[in-house]
């Protein structure tokens, strides 16, 4: 899992990393300088760290022979981890990606340096001599310890089990590092600022096309009032005339819609009908003479059986 964001991204370890740690070594190697250094000048004010290893090859802080130029590169390495030290406290503050490229590499110079002397120690030097460098800078900052703790054996354990748990931490420094990456970018801020200009950049897109069509839509409800005519009240001279008008229509339409009555079927009744409505009474006779239903002619022999025009059989 890689972290993106500083606010939500756990950071104790590099808070302590930050406040604690990498102070306390510039501290440490402040002291370790500035004590050879009162120990060559020949002062007592703070412990000597050169004296126990002096001592094995018979050399003193006041006469130190072959043994100046190593101290002299001791001390040099000193300032060099003051100011590597100070370098990566700087950039782990300021988020500086490059910071923990440098305490990663820090962690590993160390441990090769650190775990090869005392690796070496132990396999070409006397255990004796050995027990005797560890007893003396115990002594020289106020432990006392049993002599059988610094015999060979709890030694040997104690590199073995500091190799072991070095790699470890180690490990667990560049994992830390490698999944928190993206929190030293240096174009870490600028992808923040990005991302909002483009939030604010598509929210201005979405309220300007919206404000247009808000005002075409005014516009065209305007022109829409404007261009709609009064209404004109019509006089009632003028509706008298229209229904005029439109009445002949219904009529006629009736008229149209009205059966047409087929004259040959309505033959025998033609007479009847026509006096009924010229006299205005409402019967009408029954014709007295015989009918064909096939022709509609008309038989006058009340005894006729068949029909003298068709020659079809009369009902009765």
């Amino acid at each position: 899992m890689k972290y993106t964001s500083r606010k939500k991204t756990p950071l104790k370890w590099l808070n302590f990393l930050k406040f604690f740690i990498l102070p306390v070594q510039i501290l440490f190697y402040i002291f370790v300088f500035v004590s050879i250094l009162m120990e060559l000048f020949g002062t007592d004010m703070l412990p000597h760290l050169l004296a126990p290893i002096l001592n094995i090859y018979g050399y003193s802080a006041n006469h130190l022979g072959s043994a100046f130029w190593p101290i002299l590169s001791v001390l040099l390495a000193l300032i060099i981890l003051v100011y590597w030290v100070f370098e990566i406290e700087r950039g782990l503050i300021k988020w500086e990606g490059f910071s923990t490229v440098l305490w990663n590499l820090y962690l590993v110079i160390m441990y090769v340096i650190c775990g090869g002397v005392m690796v070496m120690a132990l396999m070409y030097l006397p255990p004796s001599t050995v027990s005797t460098v560890v007893m003396g800078y115990l002594v020289n900052f106020g432990v006392k310890v049993p002599a059988s703790f610094v015999s060979y054996i709890p030694l040997l354990v104690f590199v073995v089990v500091w190799l072991i748990a070095g790699i470890i931490y180690i490990c667990l420094n560049i994992i830390y590092f490698v999944r928190r990456k993206a929190l030293f970018a240096k174009d870490y801020t600028e992808e923040v600022e990005k991302e909002t200009s483009t939030v604010e950049e598509v929210k201005t897109e979405e309220t300007i096309p919206s404000e247009v069509e808000e005002k075409a839509e005014e516009e065209s409800s305007s022109t829409e009032i404007e261009e709609k005519p009064e209404p004109v009240e019509e006089s009632s001279e003028e509706k008298l005339a229209e229904t005029t008008e439109e009445e002949p229509i219904e009529t006629e339409a009736i008229l149209e819609e009205a059966p047409k009555v087929d004259p040959v079927e309505t033959e025998g009744y033609t007479q009847v009908i026509s006096t009924a409505i010229e006299n205005d009474t409402a019967e009408v006779k029954e014709p007295t003479h015989k009918v064909c239903k096939e022709c509609g002619a008309e038989v006058l022999e009340e005894d006729a059986i068949f029909c003298t025009n068709c020659g079809k059989k009369l009902d009765e």
